[in-house]
């Protein structure tokens, strides 16, 4: 019996397998889904590039970030290596992009202040340690994929306590054909889970993301247009009955979010302090409750001397002070500067800003006129509506770039012959905001407001460009609008981007 199942359970990993790598190869405008961050896998799809570099913009506020994978492709600025894990306890978190964190700098990813509170329970008052906390967290990722990318670690050995981080969407992810059970297929991807973590000495628990629930704000939001995600949690029994039925622990944040914070569960998702203002997922003070959480989590299960909450919060003040720049004329804070070395190492420059915004581009500077309309800006590529409406901004933009020479394309993305630089208004820099306190219903929900003009800048790379194609695209790639030119030939603004010289 068990033997047939373990048999069904590999069926179906290798069907899900074949079938997205099939789809990723062959279907073009699957394309979109792999970001320039990721790489093709044959197993999972796509994975993080190691040692990839680049940068991002904040998800509420446009400002832009370094952005790194480090040398085994996690979201962190850190490299690790067998030596040192093997000398240390290891916390391993996988999940998808609640775990991996893409609209922040990484450094406000839960798993970075967790990994500083361990290590002061420890001692190291700088960071660093005893502790190491690893996050592996991929987005678009489902249980099979975390799963996946777990089995296949080089070192999964040196973990000592695995958690996954469990979202909603992870069921429908599982899925290879709508007529699968979901379930059928969680129980035995979360029961195989369990037994790879468990079968390499280290604990296994999944972790329940906080759930906001979405009332009459949200009610109003739709009535103007905005199609936000459904807040209700109807399916969360169904998963915790699986996990106790297997046997699995779950670390509820839940239930430590409103303990933390008692007006949380009364709070709308539109409302709430957790969550960015144009993006689903939760922000820095989000990920710093869920650190809280699962600190107080792991100390206890690890016999840690306990931290009282003022001290936790007096650390976690000094953490993310370190980050900030420094009063003028200030003595230089040896801790601050050995929590930036460990949490930041990677880092070696600042990323580009964004030209400064004084309105529209000049007219010199336009490249053609459609839903949006672009300009080339000094190597920025400008999106700009005049007129702007919540709803101009839900469909994903793409941006596909044609170098001269196929040459500096990266490996991965010389098959294609483009460059794909798609995104999500979430990487906008605003001229005059949408969501402004002048359009705002009287009850602060901060909804939309009235026609506005807003403006996203992209930063072209430095090789020299022969095409783009860019536009916008709804499922299922059904385009909005979209236009191709020739760089060197359509731009009345001057010459095209060249490479940099050293």
């Amino acid at each position: 019996m068990a033997a047939n199942a373990a048999l069904v359970l590999a069926s179906c990993l290798a069907g899900v397998a074949l079938v997205e790598a099939a789809l990723r190869l062959f279907h073009t405008e699957f394309e979109r889904l792999i970001d320039a961050r990721w790489v093709r896998d044959p197993l999972m799809g796509h994975v993080p590039a190691p040692n990839r570099r680049g940068s991002n913009l904040h998800t509420d506020t446009g400002a832009p970030f370094p952005f790194h994978h480090n040398n085994f492709g996690l979201r962190q600025h850190r490299n690790f290596d067998a030596a040192d894990l093997e000398a240390t306890v290891n916390v391993g978190f996988f999940g998808d992009s609640f775990t991996e964190n893409v609209g922040m700098p990484a450094w406000f990813s839960f798993t970075e202040p967790l990994d500083h509170l361990l290590n002061v329970n420890v001692g190291g008052r700088g960071g660093g340690g005893d502790f190491n906390v690893l996050n592996f967290g991929v987005g678009d990722y489902g249980t099979r994929q975390s799963l996946l990318r777990y089995e296949t670690w080089a070192l999964r050995g040196t973990l000592d306590h695995v958690f996954y981080v469990f979202y909603r969407n992870d069921l429908r992810n599982n899925l290879v054909s709508p007529l699968d059970d979901r379930w059928a297929i969680f129980r035995q991807l979360l029961r195989r889970f369990k037994a790879a973590a468990e079968g390499d000495g280290a604990s296994f628990q999944m972790v329940r993301l906080p759930i906001i629930p979405c009332d009459a704000a949200c009610s109003r939001a739709a009535e103007a247009g905005l199609r936000l995600p459904q807040r209700r949690d109807a399916q969360w029994p169904n998963v915790a009955g699986t996990a106790a039925e297997e046997g699995v622990e779950i670390v509820d944040l839940q239930d430590c979010f409103a303990e933390q914070d008692p007006a949380h569960p009364r709070t709308s998702w539109w409302l709430s302090p957790y969550r960015f203002r144009r993006d689903e997922h939760w922000n820095e003070a989000g990920n710093r409750l869920a650190a809280v959480c699962l600190h107080r989590f792991l100390a206890g299960r690890l016999g840690l001397p306990p931290l009282s909450d003022h001290e936790v919060r007096r650390v976690l003040d000094r953490y993310y002070a370190a980050f900030e720049a420094p009063p003028h004329g200030a003595l230089a804070d040896p801790a601050a500067a050995a929590i930036r070395a460990r949490y930041d190492a990677l880092r070696v420059d600042d990323v580009a800003d964004p030209p400064a915004v004084s309105g529209t581009p000049s007219p010199d500077k336009l490249v053609t006129r459609s839903h949006f309309d672009v300009y080339l800006d000094d190597g920025w590529l400008v999106y700009v509506r005049e007129g702007c409406l919540a709803g101009d901004l839900l469909d994903k933009f793409f941006l596909h770039l044609v170098p001269r020479d196929l040459r500096d394309l990266s490996p991965d993305r010389l098959p294609h012959g483009f460059d794909n630089l798609d995104f999500r208004w979430r990487v906008a820099d605003w001229v005059k905001d949408p969501w402004a306190s002048g359009g705002a219903s009287s009850d602060n929900s901060d909804g939309p407001a009235n026609a506005s003009i807003c403006t996203a800048y992209m930063k072209l790379p430095d090789y020299a460009i022969e095409h783009i194609r860019t536009g916008q695209f709804f499922e299922p790639a059904q385009y909005v609008w979209q236009n191709l030119w020739e760089v060197g030939h359509s731009f009345p603004a001057g010459q095209p981007p060249t490479r940099s010289m050293p």
